[in-house]
C-alpha cells in the first residue's frame, strides 16, 4: 500500500455522439470520506453509482466531484418559457418603478436565466450518456488517485 496525500486534483473529459461529458474531482484533508456531489440535472439519477465508484478510489478526505454532461448538438426544437419571461419582465417593471431606477430589460440577461430556453429532455438518461459520464468519472478518480501518490511522494522528499 502506498502513501497517499489527502490533497489532489483531477479532471476528465469524454466524448461521444452523445455529447461530453466533463467530471472533476478535487480533495482535502478529512479524517472519514466526506463526498460532496455536485451533478448536472440530467445526472443526478446516476447518484448511487458515483457514490459506489468514489468510494472505490477514495477512502478518506473531504472530495468534491463535479459531474457536467453538454449534449451533441440535436436537430430537436429549443423551447421558450413563455411564462418564465413574462414573470421576469414584470419583476423589472415593478422593480424599476419602486426603487426608480432608469433601465430597460435586456433580453441578452433574459436568455441566459436557466430555464429560459431548453432542449426537449428524455425521461430516462440513455445508456450513452451514462456510459460517458461515467467514463469520464472513473478516469478523472484513477487520475486523482494517482496525483495524491504524486502528493505524497513529494511531501517525503
Amino acid at each position: 500500500m502506498s502513501i497517499r496525500s489527502m490533497t489532489g486534483f483531477a479532471r476528465a473529459r469524454r466524448s461521444s455522439a452523445a455529447g461530453e461529458a466533463i467530471a472533476t474531482v478535487k480533495s482535502v484533508n478529512h479524517r472519514a470520506l466526506d463526498l460532496h456531489l455536485h451533478l448536472a440535472a440530467e445526472l443526478e439519477s446516476l447518484e448511487p453509482k458515483v457514490r459506489d465508484l468514489a468510494r472505490k478510489h477514495t477512502q478518506r478526505g473531504h472530495v468534491d466531484i463535479r459531474l457536467s454532461f453538454t449534449p451533441a448538438h440535436s436537430e430537436g426544437t429549443i423551447t421558450f418559457n413563455k411564462a418564465l419571461f413574462e414573470t421576469w419582465l414584470a419583476t423589472f417593471d415593478v422593480a424599476s418603478m419602486e426603487y426608480n431606477v432608469n433601465s430597460t430589460p435586456d433580453l441578452n440577461q433574459a436568455l441566459r436565466i436557466q430555464g429560459m430556453l431548453s432542449a426537449p429532455r428524455e425521461a430516462d438518461l440513455p445508456e450513452e450518456v451514462e456510459a460517458v459520464a461515467l467514463g469520464a468519472l472513473e478516469e478523472a478518480l484513477a487520475a486523482h488517485a494517482a496525483f495524491r501518490i504524486r502528493e505524497a511522494r513529494n511531501l517525503l522528499i
